[in-house]
């Protein structure tokens, strides 16, 4: 009988081919990492102890501008992925639909025991996890120059009716998954993410109209970007002063840029945007590319006036005191990304202090605001962000109010996948219980 086994070691887990409880190879591809000049150097060592090469150049040179955590997932992906390529004996370009299947359940950490072969493993993975390696491998292979085959079939999950203009109702939006990625059991509960409804909203813009602050104003703004326009709480927090534009077609409305800067700190991050390390990464034509180095968002006249209004009022130097408008001109600065711009950038939003509002400071507030409008905080406050809430009502605003179809909300939510969007088309937990009633009372009717 041939076993597979996973074993434990000093350098990470690796894994062992033998025969009647006999040894005949050990597969070890160890993960490195080494800080050298500043930047920080992953890449993976196959069982010879040779660096695989493309993977080295794929992390550090490809994914140069991502997340040190992300470019961790990506280097944790590719170690499963050359322990089964070194496992097999086999190229990847090689694989085929056994080959992928099997390699999905050497992912997951799923024990069995065959005919052949038995896989006995210490670590199992999740569904989500499972899904998320199998995504970071086919940037990969995009990499390594494999755009097709058992990594890359789809298939068809559902379809909707979308699209823009007069035609729209006519055309099918496909909905298409990657064959490799798993789906959750039936069992697993898909509800509307917890938003804040057109309700909730009024309730919290009428509070805010009398509460007794000076960051009313402000306070209102941030909540208005989130729910009217649908931005996450990372972009409006790293928002400056120079990403606020005149609108290219309207000179009453702006146009906001999204990006993110060496300058940002962790809560100010521009989720889809290109991560930067270094002020060099400004010039990179990348960087200048919308919708990868910058997102942008139209700026209605109505919330414009109130951002101006803000930005006159909290850079007032003449209401200001001496050590708030120093910690302002010290604290809050932001680097400029704009070229041949030889002005000073700030961001946009401060605390009391005159030094950039935190994610930390403003959950705060935002707490006391939902206790004040009688709003629940306390259940599944982990699942459900409070500021998210926001993001995510007003996507259900353009599905429930303005019947806008899957392909609009992708758009105007800044999705990259139509997988993304769909969580909103669920059923939320209310309609599901108004069914189970109205259910329930016509069966003890027909009794």
């Amino acid at each position: 009988m041939r076993v597979l086994s996973e074993i434990k070691g000093s350098l990470g887990n690796f894994y062992e081919l033998s025969i009647n409880g006999v040894s005949f190879r050990k597969i070890k591809i160890v993960r490195v990492s080494r800080e050298y000049k500043g930047y920080y150097y992953l890449f993976l060592l196959n069982s010879q102890g040779k660096i695989i090469q493309s993977v080295f150049d794929f992390l550090n040179e490809y994914c140069r501008n991502e997340t040190v955590n992300s470019r961790e997932q990506s280097t944790t992906a590719l170690k499963f992925l050359y322990s089964f390529v070194e496992i097999l004996d086999k190229k990847i370009e090689d694989f085929d639909s056994r080959d992928i299947q099997n390699f999905s359940c050497f992912l997951q950490g799923n024990n069995s025991t065959g005919n052949f072969l038995t896989c006995k493993f210490i670590s199992q993975r999740s569904i989500s996890t499972h899904n998320q390696y199998f995504d970071m491998i086919r940037k990969y292979l995009r990499y390594i120059g494999i755009k097709e085959g058992g990594f890359f079939e789809k298939k068809v999950v559902s379809k909707e009716r979308g699209g823009y203009g007069m035609l729209a109702h006519t055309q099918e939006v496909k909905l298409e998954k990657y064959r490799t990625n798993k789906s959750r059991h039936s069992s697993f509960a898909q509800y509307v993410p917890k938003y804040i409804s057109s309700e909730d909203y009024k309730k919290i813009m009428s509070h805010l109209k009398v509460r007794n602050s000076k960051h009313n104003l402000r306070d209102s703004i941030i909540i208005n970007l989130m729910y009217t326009r649908g931005l996450r709480l990372g972009e409006v927090l790293g928002l400056t002063l120079e990403d606020i534009t005149e609108h290219p077609d309207n000179n009453e409305a702006s146009l906001l840029y999204i990006r993110n800067r060496v300058s940002d700190k962790k809560y100010q991050c521009a989720k889809g945007c290109m991560k930067v390390t270094t002020k060099e990464d400004y010039a990179t034509k990348a960087y200048q590319e919308e919708n990868r180095g910058y997102q942008t968002v139209a700026i209605p006249p109505d919330l414009k006036r109130e951002l101006q209004q803000y930005t006159n009022l909290s850079r007032d130097i003449f209401e200001l005191s001496t050590k708030k408008i120093k910690n302002m001109m010290n604290g809050s600065k932001a680097d400029s990304v704009v070229s041949n711009s030889n002005i000073n950038n700030y961001y946009l939003f401060l605390n009391k202090n005159g030094t950039p509002l935190s994610s930390a400071g403003w959950s705060k507030i935002l707490k006391e605001i939902f206790r004040a409008v009688k709003l629940d905080i306390d259940r599944e406050v982990r699942k459900n962000n409070l500021s998210h809430r926001f993001r995510h009502g007003y996507a259900m605003f353009l599905i429930e109010k303005l019947k806008k179809d899957i392909s609009y909300v992708k758009c105007q939510m800044r999705h990259r996948s139509l997988q993304s969007t769909m969580k909103y088309f669920n059923p939320t937990r209310e309609k599901i219980l108004e069914e189970s009633m109205k259910i329930q009372e016509k069966i003890k009717n027909n009794l």
